[in-house]
């Protein structure tokens, strides 16, 4: 009985671990130069790049920094809980939660973030309101 107790014990001990890299990357994600480049090329038409959407929302508020840090907290918030109950599921979580992130992270990306991502939105920033438009139109339309 020991064994398996070890054993549960180390699968859940794994399965933290992969939890709070989950959490380090929607962490760093939140601070990556080409998000930056890309809200503030946004933000100059009212909207910004919601992580937890994965799309450019209108500005429910002027005051980016609020929302920007709403956007942070959910998204950290759904990391820690899903990998909290993940950890407590030992193996069987660690199975379900690399699932999870290669299916995020690697595959299920949309089409419109693609483009976006690989656009000149998230290079630099851009001080022409009537270009910004352009390739917020050219990366949005389908």
């Amino acid at each position: 009985m020991p064994e398996i107790a070890a054993i549960g014990a180390v699968g859940a001990f794994v399965t933290f671990l992969l939890a709070n890299f989950n959490l380090y990357i929607v962490h760093r994600s939140f601070s990556d130069t080409r998000i930056k480049n890309l809200n503030l090329n946004l933000g100059k038409l009212g909207r910004y790049w919601s992580m937890d959407q994965s799309a450019p929302v209108k500005m429910e508020t002027s005051d980016f920094k609020t929302m920007s840090e709403a956007d942070y907290q959910k998204a950290t918030r759904s990391a820690f809980i899903f990998g909290t109950m993940m950890i407590f599921m030992s193996w069987f979580g660690l199975i379900i939660l690399s699932i999870y992130m290669i299916s995020v992270y690697k595959i299920a990306r949309s089409r419109v973030e693609k483009k976006i991502m690989s656009s000149a939105l998230v290079q630099s920033e851009l001080h022409d309101l009537n270009e910004i438009q352009k390739l917020l139109n050219q990366t949005t339309e389908s």
